[in-house]
């Protein structure tokens, strides 16, 4: 037969457990203020806050270092960057994707090595990040990426 076991905690437990739980609340968000602050920081400045880059860009390195090793900004990638004005251009005429991926394949241009498809840049056309105004969370981006007006 089992018998039941109580555990016996003591007051000092209790205590020492609370203030364990205390402590990681605490921690974490020190940790997030942090971590908002990193980003504020980014988005000010300018430089890279993470995630992919969107065709047509690249990063280059700044002369300044973090925590995490070189700090980084975003450029224009003038032989996709060509690719994207192009798609851009002829949208904005009028023509249908499947047309403008057809036109880029006859004039030999790839993606990762592949052919274009419609797909390959239909949500390029309604990515913000072209415009170089963007949302990251709350924050308005608008020193990230270079703008159409340079793309």
């Amino acid at each position: 037969m089992a018998e039941n076991k109580k555990v016996v905690v003591d007051e000092g437990g209790e205590f020492y457990e609370m203030f364990l739980e205390w402590n990681d609340e605490k921690y974490s968000k020190r940790l997030s203020k942090r971590i908002k602050n990193g980003l504020d920081t980014c988005v000010e400045n300018g430089t890279f806050t993470g995630s992919r880059v969107p065709f047509g860009y690249k990063l280059i390195d700044t002369d300044r270092k973090g925590k995490k090793g070189t700090i980084h900004k975003v450029a224009i990638d003038e032989e996709q960057a060509e690719i994207v004005r192009y798609i851009f251009n002829e949208y904005a005429k009028g023509k249908d994707k499947k047309v403008i991926a057809d036109a880029l394949n006859a004039q030999g241009k790839r993606i990762k090595g592949q052919p274009f498809k419609f797909r390959s840049f239909e949500k390029w056309l309604t990515n913000a990040k072209y415009t170089g105004e963007y949302y990251f969370g709350e924050r308005l981006c608008t020193k990230t990426y270079p703008g159409a007006r340079t793309i």
